[in-house]
């Protein structure tokens, strides 16, 4: 679970992952959101993580529930980058694996 905004108005939201990469998230009915829209997550600048694929409603609900497909496969991935932002990133990683010199 983590913060992150939908949409050209950039409307907040709470994300929730729900396994193998899908994504969801409730929202007011009121904001409007469309199927299509980008999906950010915090990082550098806004990060796109993935777009609005459908959207879920109770007739008798005052939310909508998001269904978000991923940007990114992470299953398909083949390595990983992991930048170094400091020290304690140094630190922790030797660690945690014994690849680190």
């Amino acid at each position: 679970t983590f913060t992150g905004w939908v949409g050209q108005a950039r409307t907040p939201l709470v994300i929730t992952g729900s396994g193998a990469g899908a994504m969801s998230a409730s929202i007011a009915r009121s904001a409007n959101i469309a199927v299509g829209e980008s999906v950010f997550g915090p990082g550098p600048g806004m990060l796109a993580i993935g777009s609005v694929a459908r959207i879920d409603s109770d007739p008798s609900s005052p939310s909508v529930t998001l269904r978000i497909t991923p940007a990114f496969n992470l299953f398909s991935a083949s390595w990983v980058v992991v930048r170094d932002s400091g020290q304690a990133l140094v630190g922790e990683l030797s660690q945690a694996t014994s690849t680190v010199p």
